[in-house]
């Protein structure tokens, strides 16, 4: 007697990738690059706040991050100081964010202040400082190497170097958003 077993298998149908990044991909790379911009203010707490453009680059180390910083105040002595004119800063900046691989992260940092003051109708003058910034970022990530960046912050600068040419708060406030790309 033969006896004959039928086997009969479905195959399922093959369904697209998804487009958005899943759990297992790796959304952070071990390092990237990034460039961004933005728009805030500067305050001396005289008055008010003076605005400012915003722009940074750096690299990230995983949740390390090493770069520049600058902020640009046309107007900023009329709330830095005594006297009308303009003042910048950059900031050589080292930051880390918290909670890697989540889309909102917070972010805390520590710079070395390079700062420019250009005073109406005086010779420009330079200081030196140090800075502190907090703020959260949220991250869009485009693929498992790249992401959109936009954040809210505020850094606390202290200038140490005495200014020749004009008379200048020593503590300021920065404030903004920007958004930035990672590569």
């Amino acid at each position: 007697m033969i006896t004959t077993t039928t086997v009969h298998v479905d195959t399922p149908p093959t369904e697209d990738a998804p487009s958005h990044p899943q759990a297992q991909e790796r959304r952070d790379p071990t390092a990237s690059v990034f460039i961004g911009g933005g728009y805030g203010g500067m305050t001396g707490f005289r008055s008010g706040a003076a605005s400012t453009y915003r722009l940074h680059v750096g690299l990230g180390l995983g949740a390390t991050e090493i770069g520049l910083r600058a902020s640009i105040a046309n107007r900023a002595l009329d709330e830095l100081s005594t006297i009308t004119g303009g003042a910048w800063v950059l900031s050589a900046e080292v930051a880390h964010r918290f909670l890697q691989g989540a889309t909102v992260r917070p972010v805390i940092g520590a710079s070395f202040d390079r700062w420019q003051i250009d005073p109406d109708g005086r010779e420009s003058a330079g200081a030196f400082g140090l800075g502190a910034r907090g703020g959260v970022e949220i991250h869009y990530h485009l693929n498992p190497g790249a992401a959109l960046v936009f954040g809210v912050d505020a850094a606390y600068h202290r200038i140490l170097s005495s200014i020749d040419n004009a008379t200048v708060l020593p503590n300021v406030l920065t404030f903004g958003a920007t958004a930035d790309i990672r590569l």
